[in-house]
């Protein structure tokens, strides 16, 4: 059985356009400062391809905090391990090792060994904040919402992250406090122009399923306005999905049929998940066209949902 928080996160893919926390940890012992890390030398084709200069700044205990965090963040738990374990050991940093390796284990996957390796550690609310998302994470993998909900809230208390926002969002939606987070997906929104789009329509989502689609229309009207919100057809499909909420089914029919143009296009079915949103587009638009009384539009969507999928199929099948 899917977790309800993994349904969740399942259910917004069609928003899902990342996250982004950065720590910076102050020195504490000079000495520790000016010790180089041994990283790979990088050729100067090699940054320009990244685009990321590794940071070799060490914190109290000796740990290149910043670039774990960097690693965890960019889904690289390999290479944060590798960092680890080259990383030459000092008195007193055992514990923050543990956190490190815990928060790579959960972006392994590996839940359980990662929650049985935070309950351990009595110190976790100390720890960086790309290791509590982690932690966080873990915990509501485990539908322990309450306790990730907690964490989220000693991130927020420091800083505002749109990552401990998304989580805290995820955990009231499975919670079943759906105006809640659509408030948290709401402000994630204004943390970041470049996820704007994708946390406008989570929040609009569950606006919606909370039957309140007039509300979850505004936030739509600021997607579109978004960076790449017009380019959307995840948007629009939104949109179209609380105008059937409201009975507004020329409205809808309209705002699928814009779903449906950008979902054929190549760039929107490589990027956004195209193909997936092309059959429900015929499905709902060809609801609406029932119940504006136009059978024959109706039955050509139908139709066009029949060959696509007989074509998926023969695809496969080829496969």
């Amino acid at each position: 059985m899917i977790p309800p928080f993994l349904l969740v996160r399942l259910m917004a893919t069609v928003a899902a356009v990342g996250f982004s926390a950065e720590l910076s940890l102050v020195l504490s012992r000079p000495a520790l400062a000016n010790k180089q890390l041994p990283f790979k030398k990088i050729t100067i084709s090699e940054q320009k391809a990244d685009q990321h200069n590794p940071s070799k700044v060490l914190n109290e205990h000796g740990l290149p905090a910043e670039e774990l965090s960097y690693l965890i963040d960019q889904r690289k738990p390999a290479e944060a391990r590798k960092l680890l374990a080259n990383t030459p050991k000092h008195a007193g940093d055992e514990e923050e090792r543990k956190l490190w390796l815990a928060a790579c284990l959960c972006r392994e996957q590996r839940y359980e060994e990662s929650l049985a390796q935070f309950e351990t550690i009595k110190s976790l609310q100390k720890a960086p904040t790309a290791v509590l998302l982690m932690a966080g994470s873990a915990y509501a993998e485990d539908q322990q919402y309450a306790k990730a909900i907690a964490i989220s809230n000693g991130i927020l208390a420091k800083e505002n992250n749109s990552r401990a926002y998304d989580l805290r969002a995820g955990c009231y939606a499975s919670s079943g406090n759906l105006v809640k987070a659509s408030h948290d997906y709401e402000i994630a929104s204004t943390l970041d122009s470049a996820t704007e789009t994708r946390f406008l329509l989570k929040a609009a989502m569950m606006l919606n399923k909370a039957d309140k689609a007039d509300k979850a229309l505004g936030l739509i009207e600021r997607a579109i306005k978004s960076p790449n919100g017009k380019r959307s057809a995840n948007v629009f499909l939104a949109q179209g999905d609380c105008y059937k909420k409201l009975s507004r089914w020329q409205d809808a029919a309209n705002s699928l049929t814009e779903a449906l143009k950008l979902s054929k296009s190549y760039r929107e079915n490589a990027e956004n998940g195209g193909n997936f949103l092309l059959p429900i587009c015929y499905k709902e638009r060809a609801i609406c066209y029932q119940k504006l009384g136009n059978k024959a539009l109706a039955q050509a969507d139908l139709d066009a949902l029949d060959k696509y999928s007989r074509g998926i199929a023969n695809e496969m099948g080829a496969n």
